[in-house]
């Protein structure tokens, strides 16, 4: 796994990149100011971005928001990176996730793949890997632990059959206070 190599590689930079002496001398103060404020998911987006940055920049690597199947960049959803090793021409489908260190125990759903028609993003036969992101989740302190990279074909899910509807579809149901 060639691949999965260089990207743990590039994970291990990218944790080095953001820790707070480091983020004082490079990045500009607006992102110092709001850093501390940020939730997991818009801090999560900045580690997203500049590994998407590194791997792209990588002369054996091409990295990208995936493409759905009908060939539509879209940021949401699972996978949210793709990967091409280009002297082998493999490709990994890659997942960044913040988590906080203490809840790496934790029952909550935290990864989740929403099989779709035109919308999903896998569209090719590739790895699929998740690259976790262990912090401190202290307020304006953000520490990190090593990087963790997944290979997500030995993971073992569970099918949750739920009922679900739109906005667009709640509301256009008659009301007491619309008819």
């Amino acid at each position: 796994m060639f691949v999965a190599t260089l990207v743990f590689g590039f994970a291990l930079g990218i944790l080095a990149t953001f820790k707070p002496p480091l983020l004082k001398r490079q990045e500009p103060p607006a992102l110092l100011e709001t850093l501390g404020e940020k939730t997991g998911s818009e801090f999560s987006a900045l580690f997203e971005n500049a590994l998407l940055s590194g791997l792209d920049s990588h002369p054996d690597l091409t990295c990208a928001i995936p493409l759905t199947k009908s060939g539509k960049s879209q940021r949401s959803g699972y996978p949210d990176l793709r990967v091409k090793h280009l002297p082998s021409g493999t490709i990994a489908y890659l997942d960044p996730k913040l988590f906080a260190s203490h809840s790496r125990t934790s029952t909550l759903r935290t990864f989740y793949f929403e099989p779709g028609g035109e919308t999903s993003k896998i569209t090719e036969d590739a790895l699929h890997l998740l690259l976790g992101f262990p912090h401190d989740s202290k307020t304006r302190a953000w520490t990190f632990d090593q990087a963790e990279l997944v290979d997500l074909s030995q993971l073992t899910v569970t099918l949750k059959t739920e009922f679900s509807a739109s906005n667009k579809e709640v509301y256009a149901l008659p009301t007491s206070t619309n008819h």
